[in-house]
């Protein structure tokens, strides 16, 4: 038996097929295949051209025993095969990236900054606050300083 796709995802359609091989029979037909998981009938369906295929979903996560058993007639016997199928959550596809919020004025946003000063003299920071002139005076001028961000006494 053979299972397509190879492993399953919850809600999404599989096809079991099952091979019946009978010598000198190419079409056996009998009462058909069943298929089943674990101890549950999935369903009963008929044999043609040696083969009998079942689409079936799933709604609950694991591995799934799966039986096909022929039920056999005057040419053939009865025969079996089994498989375990394991069948998992629809992994979530990526979204587009969220776009942050606009800044609210005077808040920080995630960054490393130095504010007032630099790594070693002090004033660093995680805060990023933007459109603001740091060393500047209310109106946005800024103030004269040196190419370190320190203003001139």
């Amino acid at each position: 038996m053979t299972a397509s796709p190879a492993a399953g995802v919850v809600g999404e359609p599989v096809v079991f097929t099952a091979v019946i091989n009978c010598p000198g029979f190419p079409d056996p037909g009998g009462l058909g295949v069943t298929f089943f998981d674990g101890g549950d009938i999935l369903d009963t369906v008929p044999v043609t051209n040696s083969q009998a295929s079942l689409t079936t979903t799933f709604s609950t996560v694991g591995t799934h025993n799966i039986t096909a058993a022929f039920n056999g007639d005057l040419n053939c016997g009865a025969s079996n095969d089994a498989i375990p199928y394991v069948v998992t959550l629809d992994p979530t596809p990526p979204g587009p990236t969220p776009t942050p919020p606009p800044p609210v004025p005077g808040q920080c946003r995630e960054s490393n900054v130095v504010i007032g000063g630099d790594n070693t003299y002090g004033g660093s920071g995680t805060c990023r606050v933007d459109n603001v002139v740091v060393g500047g005076d209310n109106n946005g001028f800024p103030f004269p300083g040196d190419d370190n961000g320190f203003p001139f006494p």
